[in-house]
């Protein structure tokens, strides 16, 4: 994972080559030049160093010309070439536009996800399948336990029999566009975009619609009845579109991210929605590589600057965070029948004025904004001086500061229709300030690759309550100087590579620590065993067991991933704990044409860092064993890391978890559940996953 400081696209100017202003001057009337072949997938994450210019294939005029293009292809073929002035840069030369991306599909099996752990379905690590039949404690019931159970299986319909079901198993898939629009050598603007986005394969069959249960239901949705040609879900005949609360919680597009770049000779600025990546991806990881979900973005305003010859670089931050209440213009209301000066308004008028179908949105308030502001200084060796440097047996440091700050005073939980008198009432005062510098490092030397990142939260908040109330006051201390709530929490990780037999074999040892919470149960602050927040002595964050006023836990981003099973998707992602992983991969196919093909395996040794926050309250969570073998077809690409960035690719993964004492209960816990805790289960995951990228 190489480090980038994520802000759009490659941290430097892309240029048009001088291919593209000779494809433009000879084929005047082409609007948009189109790669001749495959491209270079760019990474949506800006990188530190500036970004190698590239050439545009030239195109063919295929269009029709305009009076304006057929002058300006006359004075092409009577007049050399030299005749271009800057001023009729814009005239001459039309706008690239290229496409980058990929298409995936992932189909997965999971086996005892659950651990073989009989939990509330409510508070369970992983819920076991609908269809499984187990009994579970339940201080509710009069008896102390439930127990789940379908009861429609079997072979006799007449006669059915409770269900048992260990397994789970689907597929999904995503197409991904990133177009690049290049208006000028100093000027581009760039989206990402996606398809079916990680949609279920399936999940909307004809027929399956929702609808508005209604208030008097309770509200939310209902299944409508089916009818007509699919009365029953075993006719349908084909898939329709996903549509956001019909048969969907997303629509079939989603536009994700947008944003501008201008190279002045000064620096470059950066605006819009962009992507935020910095050093391993650790805390902030743009998500962009084929098997990652997440992403970070972020709404920001940026300006970068530097030293070329030093290779040193400097940027400022203005983010958006979060704004809070937003509103329309307001345009009235008619007047009532009452003889008053000022005509009246009902709830629902003012809400239909502060939507109109036209215009723009604004921030309602100032004081309910997260407002935040950063600062990076690094410095990186560009990639082909790099290359150079290690060929010749040089060391090679690349390294930086990451810093953001944020605020808030106030916080508002108004929905999108509330009327101004709604906001007022949901505002609570939240006294938020916190500072998170990210230090990153990483030496190169001949085939030897170590990096080290390391991030810390030191902030402070008055109140923790989410909604209507007040804990500001510590009532364990006379004063105000104990007040509040304090976050102090803290993580690394490290990597390590050394590479061998012409960079075929590659030897890995990763490592990472997340602080952890001594006064919090549960290692999500709600799993098994843990607290629910209205039963915290203090607060609603993570449920605080006794008065101590700091919140210590620190997570990682869940796109940087270190194994399959334990924290990545029971999990979710590494927190409260601290790992080994060693690892080897091999290249058994490599080609000049591409192809490339090869396995390799890691090992997880997970513990926890603070044993309270463990189900089992034991440091030792779990081993994890995870292998794969992959492909990658003819004429595909890939970077100095081996990542596939163009072509074919494809990966059959199997992983299996070994649970410890710290995934087991805990010793009263087993006395209650009798024979239902006598083991754990080992969990399995068999995964393969294919996708093309451009």
């Amino acid at each position: 994972m190489s480090a980038r400081l994520q802000g759009g696209a490659t941290l430097g100017a892309g240029a048009l080559s001088i291919a593209v202003v000779v494809a433009a001057l000879a084929s005047p009337s082409v609007a948009f030049a189109q790669p001749a072949g495959p491209t270079q997938r760019p990474q949506a994450k800006p990188g530190p160093t500036a970004e190698p210019k590239k050439e545009a294939p030239a195109t063919s005029s295929t269009t029709s010309t305009t009076a304006g293009e057929a002058s300006l292809q006359a004075s092409a073929d009577t007049n050399t070439f030299d005749r271009v002035f800057a001023e009729d840069w814009f005239s001459t030369a039309r706008p690239t536009f290229e496409i980058h991306g990929y298409f995936r599909v992932r189909s997965e099996l999971f086996a005892h996800f659950d651990l073989g752990r009989s939990d509330s379905p409510s508070s369970a690590l992983w819920p076991r399948p609908i269809t499984d039949t187990y009994t579970y404690p339940d201080p509710s019931s009069p008896t102390g336990s439930s127990t789940q159970s379908v009861v429609l299986c079997g072979d006799d319909p007449l006669n059915p029999e409770p269900c048992e079901s260990f397994t789970q198993a689907g597929a999904n898939m995503r197409l991904r566009v990133a177009p690049v629009l290049t208006v000028s050598d100093n000027i581009r603007a760039f989206a990402q975009l996606d398809f079916f986005d990680n949609i279920v394969l399936g999940s909307t069959p004809e027929g399956y619609v929702n609808e508005p249960a209604g208030k008097t239901a309770g509200g939310g949705y209902k299944v409508r009845q089916p009818g007509g040609y699919t009365p029953i879900g075993a006719f349908a005949a084909t898939q329709w579109a996903p549509t956001d609360g019909q048969n969907s919680f997303t629509d079939s597009i989603r536009v994700k991210r947008a944003w501008g770049e201008y190279v002045s000779p000064v620096g470059t600025f950066r605006f819009g929605r962009m992507p935020n990546h910095w050093g391993l991806g650790m805390m902030y990881n743009a998500g962009d590589d084929i098997d990652q979900d997440f992403g970070s973005t972020v709404d920001r305003i940026m300006f970068k600057t530097g030293i070329p010859a030093w290779e040193l670089y400097f940027a400022a931050m203005w983010d958006f965070a979060d704004e809070g209440a937003t509103g329309g213009p307001f345009y009235g209301c008619p007047p009532t029948l009452k003889d008053v000066a000022a005509p009246e308004c009902t709830n629902d008028q003012s809400t239909a004025a502060r939507f109109p179908l036209e215009g723009k949105r604004y921030d309602l308030m100032q004081s309910d904004d997260v407002s935040q502001w950063g600062i990076a200084i690094y410095r990186q060796r560009a990639p082909g001086l790099e290359k150079l440097d290690l060929a010749q047996g040089d060391v090679v440091v690349n390294g930086g500061f990451y810093g953001i700050y944020r605020e808030q005073s106030l916080e508002s939980f108004a929905s999108l229709d509330d009327s101004s008198e709604e906001i007022t009432d949901s505002l609570e005062w939240r006294g938020y300030q916190a500072f998170v510098p990210d230090w990153w490092a990483e030496m190169k030397w001949k085939k030897l690759r170590i990096a080290l990142e390391a991030a810390l939260v030191w902030g402070d908040i008055d109140n923790t309550v989410v909604r209507n109330g007040m804990n500001f006051d510590n009532p364990d201390v006379e004063g105000d100087k104990d007040d509040g709530w304090k976050l102090r929490q803290f993580g690394f990780v490290f990597e390590s590579e050394w590479r061998a037999l012409e960079d075929k074999l590659r030897i890995e040892f990763d490592a990472g620590f997340a602080t952890g919470d001594s006064d919090v149960e549960g290692i999500n602050g709600f799993g098994p065993g843990g607290a629910s927040p209205e039963d915290a002595p203090l607060g609603a964050l993570d449920a605080q067991l006794t008065r101590n006023r700091t919140y210590s836990t620190f997570r990682f981003n869940p796109d940087y991933q270190i194994d399959q099973i334990l924290w990545r998707r029971i999990i979710g992602r590494v927190q409260s704990a601290y790992y080994f992983r060693p690892g080897v991969s091999y290249d058994f196919l490599r080609s000049a044409d591409g192809q490339r093909g090869g396995g390799g395996l890691n090992l997880v040794w997970s513990r926890a860092t603070e044993p309270v926050q463990a189900p089992g309250n034991d440091p030792d969570l779990g081993v994890e064993l995870d292998v794969k073998l992959y492909y990658q077809g003819l004429g595909g690409s890939f970077d100095a890391e081996g990542r596939a960035k163009t072509g074919f690719y494809g990966q059959l993964d199997y992983a299996v978890l070994f649970p410890l004492d710290g995934l087991g209960y805990l010793p009263g816990q087993r006395d209650e559940l009798g024979q239902e805790a006598t083991s754990m289960s080992i969990a399995h995951m068999l995964r393969l996953y294919m996708g093309v990228l451009f």
